[in-house]
Protein backbone atom coordinates (compact mmCIF):
# COMPACT_ATOMS: atom_id res chain seq x y z
CA UNK A 1 0.00 0.00 0.00
CA UNK A 2 0.94 3.39 -1.25
CA UNK A 3 0.58 6.88 -1.24
CA UNK A 4 -0.48 6.59 -4.84
CA UNK A 5 -3.24 4.05 -4.21
CA UNK A 6 -4.68 6.09 -1.42
CA UNK A 7 -4.91 9.31 -3.30
CA UNK A 8 -6.20 6.94 -6.24
CA UNK A 9 -8.70 6.26 -3.91
CA UNK A 10 -9.80 9.69 -2.75
CA UNK A 11 -9.74 10.94 -5.85
CA UNK A 12 -12.32 7.62 -7.63
CA UNK A 13 -14.31 8.79 -4.36
CA UNK A 14 -14.27 12.49 -5.13
CA UNK A 15 -15.35 11.54 -8.48
CA UNK A 16 -18.02 9.17 -7.69
CA UNK A 17 -19.41 12.66 -4.95
CA UNK A 18 -19.02 14.88 -8.00
CA UNK A 19 -20.74 12.17 -10.50
CA UNK A 20 -23.96 11.99 -8.34
CA UNK A 21 -26.46 12.65 -10.63
CA UNK A 22 -25.69 9.53 -12.64
CA UNK A 23 -27.28 5.90 -11.54
CA UNK A 24 -24.73 4.58 -8.96
CA UNK A 25 -24.47 0.78 -7.76
CA UNK A 26 -26.06 1.33 -4.80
Amino acid sequence: MGLGKTLQAICFLSYLKFEQKIPGPF
